[in-house]
This record gives C-alpha cells, structure tokens and sequence, in this order.
C-alpha cells in the first residue's frame, strides 16, 4: 500500500485559480523548501500569491523516490512557479516532472 501523505493536500482553488503538481527527486526537496521556508516564501512574493506545498512522503513506485510538489494560483503564476522549481532541478542535474493533475501548463520552459 501507499505511505500515507504522499500525495499534497493543496489549498483550495479560489475563482479562476488552477491547481497543478511537479513531480521532484525526494533528494532535492530541500531545494524546493529552501531554508527556513525561503524559496517558498520568495516564490510566493514573486509568483502572486502562489501557494506551494509538498507531500509529506515519498510517491509509491517511484525509482528513484520522487515526492509531489502542488501549486495553487492563476495560471501565469503557477507556471511561472513550476518553471522556477524546474530550474532549481536542472541546476542539480535533475527533473521536475508535470503530473497530469489537471490542464496542462502551457508555458515550454517547464517541460522536463
């Protein structure tokens, strides 16, 4: 069975708000978070608004360990957001990989 809490509880989409997910190397969520919350923070204040949040635990069947990250916004700024934590990957080698949790983004810089 799935560990509990894998998957993110997002805040719920206002209005005219999407929710859409990355899928992030578990090794790299740190990154995501930054120190003390920094990079959500900062992503926030940059990306209107945009409300990250992570699964608490590793997503089933994933090698190597992958973890859900959500984003909750308008739909430039999630995409912005979700390029933003792609970037962050790439820096390190790695992906981040669009889960079909809803429409998909339309900005090409996310793609993995």
């Amino acid at each position: 069975p799935a560990a509990p809490g894998w998957r993110p509880q997002p805040r719920a989409p206002r209005p005219g708000e999407v929710v859409r997910e990355l899928s992030v190397p578990s090794q790299h969520v740190g990154l995501v978070v930054g120190k003390g919350g920094a990079n959500l923070d900062r992503m926030r204040r940059l990306y209107g608004g945009v409300d990250t949040r992570l699964g608490q635990a590793d997503e089933p069947g994933t090698a190597p360990p992958q973890r859900r990250v959500a984003f909750t916004g308008m739909a430039p700024d999630v995409d912005r957001a979700m390029a933003d934590v792609a970037g962050l990957m790439r820096q390190r080698g790695a992906a981040a990989t669009p889960v079909n949790a809803g429409a998909p983004s339309q900005d090409p810089r996310i793609a993995a």
